[in-house]
């Protein structure tokens, strides 16, 4: 994982400049980093391996690395609002992994689905939403008991391999990425419906709502695609391409 530094040059409108970076290695390389969450105070950083089945919290104060076993092939990872606890999706084993940030003790595990890959927490805290990769569906979870409250099907021509999840800061709607069907889908949260398919992309999967959430930022994962695309969520049309490293991933 690198550390990197920004400095912002003249007014607010000012591009940052990376200046310099400091890299840990957090586990073996070959047991493939998926996703990163940070906690809301910026303390640790969490990293899923996905072929150990481990977790790795990184403490951006002391530097210290943290890991903590938590099953089959762990792919998203997210932390609860209040910053207690970091919720593991692990593909391999169907389980939803719920693990302690303080302590990093297993808490408990919840069902996970059928192929479980992106988790956010939603903003008020009181919910789980989960992505089953195998089945196309995302699922609402109850963040205390653990119980999955209701379902909504990802649709599309045939399975489009869906993956992770961002949540709208109201709670109100869910963005969801298609791998297989090169998509991305929206979700009312309030009405568990799909409303809008946005199409364009090259194996999506990662993706962040802009700062004011009139956009929203998707990774294209298929190898040769190297480019994050902007969706202008008023218009529903892509309205940005950059290009970055490899094969973006999250």
């Amino acid at each position: 994982i690198a550390t990197v530094f920004f400095v912002l040059v003249g007014s607010q409108t000012a591009q940052a400049a990376v200046v310099g970076t400091v890299d840990y290695l957090l586990d073996s390389p070959s047991h493939w980093v998926t996703s990163t969450a940070v906690t809301p105070d910026g303390r640790y950083v969490f990293v899923t391996n996905y072929t150990n089945g481990s977790v790795s919290r990184f403490d951006t104060s002391t530097h210290a690395i943290t890991n903590v076993s938590v099953g089959g092939n762990p792919y998203g990872v997210a932390i609860s609002p209040d910053g207690t606890t970091a919720a593991v999706a692990c593909f391999g084993s169907n389980a939803i992994v719920y693990v302690n940030v303080a302590t990093m003790n297993n808490t408990s595990i919840g069902a996970g689905g059928s192929g479980p890959m992106g988790v956010a927490y939603s903003h008020d805290g009181t919910k789980l939403y989960v992505v089953d990769e195998t089945t196309d569906e995302l699922r609402e979870i109850d963040a205390t008991t653990h119980a999955t409250l209701n379902t909504v099907q990802i649709t599309g021509s045939g399975w489009q391999a869906s993956a992770y999840v961002a949540i709208t800061s109201d709670d109100s709607k869910a963005y969801v990425t298609n791998i297989v069907g090169n998509s991305v889908t929206e979700i009312d949260l309030t009405t568990r419906t799909v409303t809008r398919t946005f199409t364009g992309f090259s194996g999506p999967r990662g993706l962040t709502l802009t700062a004011d959430e009139s956009g929203l930022w998707v990774g294209n994962s298929d190898p040769g695609s190297n480019v994050l695309s902007l969706i202008d969520l008023t218009s529903g049309t892509v309205s940005r391409t950059v290009t970055i490293g490899y094969g973006a991933l999250e």
